[in-house]
């Protein structure tokens, strides 16, 4: 049986992005892009982070999902712009898929489990471990050598470099890549269902039942 490798919004991260300190890849964004698409990493490997979070609840969920995908540019992404946004309590529109009583329900489940545990992620990526972990990976295994596919949502301004990153994972394999647009923020499997399912299920049957 093949291994099949579907991707939404993220893409596939080769273990080279993480041998480039944290820095690098900040000054690099902000001289392409025009400001640092991972700076919130900063924040969120902070001492009371999690905390922080859960004091402004309100403010975090509403750029979590903000209608408005650009405040990913301007609010979001910076060194320092997410913290200021949660902490100075401002308020945006959210979207409209997420309703009231969904919002409610994972908030509290939020409240409940805390973000403490999500939040190590990115204090290992932040600093030094991920990329020396990284290096005992031999440059074969960091390769897709099996059929892909990938969801790109056209409006993410965070994750504007996957399709870099499953290119990279591509390059010199035996691999097939599947890429679909949508025209949405990170959320694409909620933003559009039907059509995420649709193009998944139309892929997979694609790929025939013996593979």
């Amino acid at each position: 049986m093949i291994e099949r490798f579907p991707f939404l919004a993220v893409g596939y991260v080769t273990p080279t992005f993480f041998a480039t300190p944290f820095e690098e890849n900040l000054n690099l964004s902000k001289a392409v892009l025009g400001y640092e698409n991972f700076g919130y990493w900063d924040f969120f490997s902070s001492e009371g982070a999690d905390q922080t979070i859960l004091d402004h609840l309100d403010s975090f969920w509403d750029i979590v999902y903000t209608k408005d995908t650009t405040k990913m540019i301007t609010d979001w992404s910076p060194l320092g712009a997410l913290e200021a946004f949660i902490t100075n309590g401002t308020r945006i529109s959210p979207v409209d898929y997420v309703t009231p009583e969904e919002r409610a329900i994972q908030m509290e489940a939020i409240r409940q489990g805390g973000l403490a545990a999500p939040l190590s992620w990115y204090k290992i990526a932040r600093g030094t471990l991920e990329g020396q972990d990284d290096q005992g990976i031999p440059p074969e295994n960091a390769l897709i050598h099996s059929p892909v596919f990938f969801g790109a949502a056209l409006r993410d301004y965070v994750l504007v470099s996957a399709p870099s990153f499953l290119a990279g994972a591509l390059v010199s394999s035996n691999s097939t890549a599947t890429i679909r647009e949508y025209n949405s923020g990170h959320w694409v499997q909620m933003a559009f269902p039907d059509e995420v399912n649709g193009d998944l299920l139309e892929w997979i049957e694609g790929l025939g039942l013996d593979a």
